[in-house]
């Protein structure tokens, strides 16, 4: 009798442990992004965005920009990959520039420009850190405050 209930207590063990690890895998395998949010003017219309986030694209979305921040932030070492031209085709095929509406700390919504990176949960470290080495090549011209007077 005593043998049944330590079998009984090995096989709930196993199926309740087992049970867990497949929902953690299950939760680590579900899609995730990291991006940077970059506000828009407020004022600025439908087109003017439009014609913002397709500049950006043209200017992050190229080779050069791609392979110097696949090589800096280690995506070939990361996922295993036979080339620096691999960790290229991933990176690109991963990296994406979107309109959205982000909300702030105090709960307003803004209407921004993502610019960032798709993958896995368990990959988002290395998402993250593409997504800000990425937002360092993006520069914008800032109008000094002296030329409103």
């Amino acid at each position: 009798m005593q043998r049944w209930i330590v079998i009984g207590g090995v096989v709930l063990f196993l199926l309740l442990g087992g049970g867990a690890f497949g929902f953690y895998q299950y939760r680590q395998n579900k899609v995730d992004q990291s991006y940077l949010p970059i506000p828009f003017n407020p004022e600025a219309t439908e087109a003017q965005k439009q014609d913002s986030i397709k500049n950006v694209r043209e200017h992050l979305l190229t080779d050069k920009i791609l392979d110097v921040v696949a090589k800096d932030c280690g995506a070939k070492d990361f996922w295993k990959l036979a080339s620096d031209a691999d960790a290229l085709a991933e990176v690109k095929k991963r990296a994406f520039v979107e309109s959205a509406t982000d909300t702030n700390q105090a709960g307003l919504k803004y209407p921004s420009m993502r610019i960032g990176f798709r993958g896995k949960r368990k990959e988002f470290s290395m998402l993250s850190k593409l997504a800000e080495r990425w937002g360092k090549d993006l520069r914008f011209e800032q109008k000094s405050r002296t030329d409103d007077f």
